[in-house]
Parts: C-alpha cells; sequence; structure tokens
C-alpha cells in the first residue's frame, strides 16, 4: 500500500497521509487489518481504501475490540477492528458508482467532487493507475 490514500469513512472522503493513523488507530499491514478508535459519529464507517498507485483494498468490519480499563473509565476510545481485503485494480466506472452517495468532509476540502471530476474525465472502463492518482492528488 502506498501513501498517501484515499479512505471512504462515512461516505465521505479523507486523503490520509504516512502516519494519519497513528493518533486514532494502527494499520497492520503483515495481518492486514487496522485497529481505530471509535469516535461520536459511529462504528462501522470505514469502507474501502484507494491507495496511490490507483489499488483499491476493500474493508470488512470485524467488530468491537473488548474495552481496556482505560476505555472503561472513559480516557480512550473504544476501538473496532477492519480486515483489509487484497489489492485488485478498480475501473473508474467502479469508482463513481462506490462514490455515488459520497459527500463532502468539509466545504474547502472537496475530495469527492475532486475525485468524481477526474474520473468523468477518463473512459469508465480505465483503470486506475499511479498517474490518475497524481493528477487527482494534485502531485
Amino acid at each position: 500500500m502506498k501513501y498517501p490514500v484515499v479512505l471512504s469513512s462515512h461516505k465521505r472522503l479523507v486523503i490520509a497521509p504516512e502516519g494519519w493513523f497513528d493518533p486514532i488507530g494502527r494499520i497492520d499491514l503483515q495481518n492486514r487489518t487496522i485497529e481505530i478508535g471509535i469516535n461520536r459519529i459511529g462504528e462501522q464507517a470505514l469502507a474501502w481504501l484507494l491507495d496511490s498507485n490507483g489499488q483499491y483494498f476493500s474493508l470488512e468490519w470485524g467488530g468491537k475490540l473488548q474495552k481496556s480499563l482505560v476505555q472503561v473509565l472513559g480516557l480512550s476510545r473504544q476501538r473496532e477492528l477492519y480486515a483489509i481485503g487484497k489489492p485488485r485494480a478498480i475501473t473508474a466506472g467502479e469508482m463513481l458508482a462506490l462514490t455515488a452517495d459520497h459527500r463532502e468532509q468539509f466545504e474547502d476540502a472537496p475530495n469527492t467532487g475532486d475525485l468524481r471530476r477526474e474520473l468523468a474525465a477518463v473512459s469508465p472502463l480505465a483503470l486506475l493507475d499511479q498517474e490518475f492518482m497524481r493528477r487527482y492528488l494534485g502531485e
């Protein structure tokens, strides 16, 4: 997986640079898992990742982890676990369909709109690749 990654969270897109998960959770690429704190919006909110090479990774919710004493006392958030699917190529049409119900995280960071514009500019059958991701991410 190559950073930055585009993360679908709560039907919004977040561009996450390397280290973005460190304060809120942990990505374990060897075991193909993400452990993340549950925020006030709720759980089971992560859907997929798209890395800087255009590789798509599905995320499967594995449930809440048992609360630790620190979490029971309210000093830390409870955690949930996701399994990271195997990377695969994805077409522009598939990605447009996946983001059809997504909205913007922040008005001044139109990640969803920018991605849709880039996807609309290529054939629906085109595979997303490193060059496409560079254009989208503005690199």
